[in-house]
């Protein structure tokens, strides 16, 4: 793994679960609480393994899996809690709102939300934004910077 670091994004180039373990650790670090992490990428680009190596961390013990279905998953571990949503069904912010994702996002510590784009507009800033692209089917890159934070 390499990272390559600017003055507002870290680039890490991911190749192995090690690799995102190691973001994860990076993660934890920097997180303040009542975090968002808004994790942009194609299917199958890491983004719930990532909330499953991050859980851990936290001490999670329940299964961590997709709420792609159920849209928003809740979880306690150790000191933290921690939400998981996914919006790739919905269609429409109202939906996201009707669901509860904003609210969701007031009762957790750290909640992480797959295909953001919907709600990006009404998060309460600043926020943490993941971009993954998929160089290949085992290289991916990771660029995370804040948004919405004065330098």
């Amino acid at each position: 793994m390499s990272v390559l670091n600017s003055s507002l994004v870290i680039r890490w180039k991911i190749k192995t679960s090690q690799d995102l373990q190691e973001v994860a650790e990076w993660m934890l670090q920097k997180l303040e609480g009542a975090d968002i992490c808004c994790l942009n990428g194609e299917m199958g680009s890491g983004k719930t393994t990532f909330v499953k190596i991050f859980g851990r961390l936290i001490n999670i013990l329940s299964p961590i899996v997709s709420p792609t279905y159920n849209i928003i998953h809740h979880y306690k571990g150790g000191e933290k809690s921690m939400a998981h949503i996914d919006l790739y069904r919905l269609k429409t912010v109202r939906e996201a709102v009707e669901v509860g994702c904003l609210s969701a996002c007031d009762e957790s510590d750290i909640t992480f939300i797959e295909w953001p784009k919907l709600v990006k507009q009404l998060l309460p800033m600043p926020i943490w934004w993941f971009s993954i692209l998929c160089e290949d089917n085992e290289v991916r890159i990771w660029s995370i910077y804040r948004v919405g934070e004065l330098y």
